[in-house]
């Protein structure tokens, strides 16, 4: 009975999620965890605490059934409401402790709980940040104004005191009017008028119709002149105000910022940030996540850069298994076919390598893609197995 009941599921109860959309709980939760973060010590006494009070057995390791439900303690005191004990056995346990020691050591007992406090200033970040994004006020377009009329307002009866007035008012305009007078001009002005309002010709007519019939007097070709000249100034105008191109946004690969567990010279797997940028594979710290955290760490920049045109070998799944550098990797890599093909290795002069390991499939081969793609551009010839390139016709 003792047996079968340490070896059973941890049964916890379920938290509320009522502060998870405050944001000042949020804030208060963050700014404990970044301090516990930055003051190792104070982490190492309530580790040693939480150690020693666990079910120990006689050779005073902790118990791996132990270990989950103090890490998963550990999450939820500090804020976290969405990371599982299976979450926690991916990022903070897997790569410290092998899959089949059933034991942990006080040392691997405050590494697994440094990762986890990690995750959970990650998902508070995230979490604080979807909410200022809610509470965030759209921007509001300014109200549209109604098209201003340039001409003149015309002139009607309801403005008056009086119908007489009114009537009075519309007669004068009509008869001072031009174009609504029904007086019919006669004699020389009839041929001004009638010159000047006539449309310009859109080309010659023929040497039947000769243009002195049909522009009689210097007033009639004064007229056609001016639209030709008001053509020509157009292209000139259409130039000086055309908009300037609109400035092309910085490519940025979709990969980028991707948690990934890289491969330790101890043999431990850690949690790194991957970014690809003009040719180089970057790998940071957790804490890197928000830019300004670098001052609470005292750092600049804590980054490893990769030249990607020296990648001389791009491996992936069972093409690491046939490779030299396959006695480096963990057992727990080779658990399952799912987990192998997770797994990626980076080959350099002089023998070095990078070995990095995704949570998902999909995630491994997105990255492939991105990193052989940065290193053809940057002049490199890597040799490439098991990333499954389309083949390319040779008739093609």
């Amino acid at each position: 009975m003792g047996q079968a009941a340490a070896f059973a599921p941890c049964v916890t109860r379920v938290k509320g999620d009522n502060g998870s959309q405050d944001p000042q709980q949020l804030a208060v939760s963050l700014a404990k965890v970044e301090k516990l973060l930055l003051d190792t010590e104070t982490l190492q006494r309530e580790c040693d605490a939480h150690f020693r009070r666990a079910g120990l057995d006689a050779h005073g390791t902790m118990r791996r059934v132990e270990l989950r439900r103090l890490l998963w303690t550990f999450a939820h005191s500090l804020g976290s409401t969405e990371l599982t004990w299976e979450a926690i056995e991916a990022f903070a346990v897997t790569g410290t402790l092998e899959a089949n020691v059933p034991v942990v050591t006080k040392e691997e007992f405050f590494r697994c709980v440094t990762k986890t406090v990690h995750l959970v200033a990650s998902e508070l970040r995230r979490k604080l940040q979807e909410v200022e994004n809610k509470l965030r006020p759209l921007p509001r377009r300014p109200p549209e104004r109604a098209p201003e009329q340039s001409g003149p307002t015309p002139k009607t009866p309801g403005r008056h005191s009086s119908p007489w007035a009114a009537m009075a008012e519309l007669s004068g305009s009509e008869e001072e009017s031009p174009i609504s007078s029904p007086r019919s001009l006669n004699g020389p002005e009839a041929v001004l008028q009638d010159a000047i309002f006539r449309p310009a010709p859109c080309g010659p007519c023929g040497p039947c119709a000769p243009p002195e019939e049909k522009h009689p007097g210097p007033v009639a070709h004064e007229a056609n002149k001016r639209p030709v000249e008001a053509d020509e100034t157009e292209p000139e105008a259409e130039s000086f105000f055309r908009p300037a191109p609109e400035p092309q946004a910085p490519h940025v690969k979709s990969n980028n910022d991707m948690i990934v567990l890289v491969l330790s010279s101890e043999g431990n797997f850690d949690p790194q940030r991957l970014a690809l940028e003009s040719g180089s594979l970057l790998l940071g710290p957790m804490e890197e996540a928000n830019g300004d955290l670098s001052s609470f760490f005292g750092v600049s920049d804590n980054r490893t850069v990769f030249d990607l045109s020296f990648l001389e070998m791009l491996l992936r799944g069972s093409a690491i298994a046939r490779s030299p550098a396959a006695r480096m990797i963990p057992g727990v890599v080779w658990k399952t076919p799912e987990s192998v093909a997770r797994t990626v290795m980076l080959c350099f002069p002089e023998g070095s390598a990078l070995c990095m390991w995704f949570q998902e499939t999909e995630h491994c081969a997105a990255c492939c893609k991105a990193i052989l793609e940065e290193a053809l551009a940057s002049g490199a010839q890597p040799c490439c197995d098991g990333l499954d390139l389309p083949s390319k016709d040779p008739g093609a």
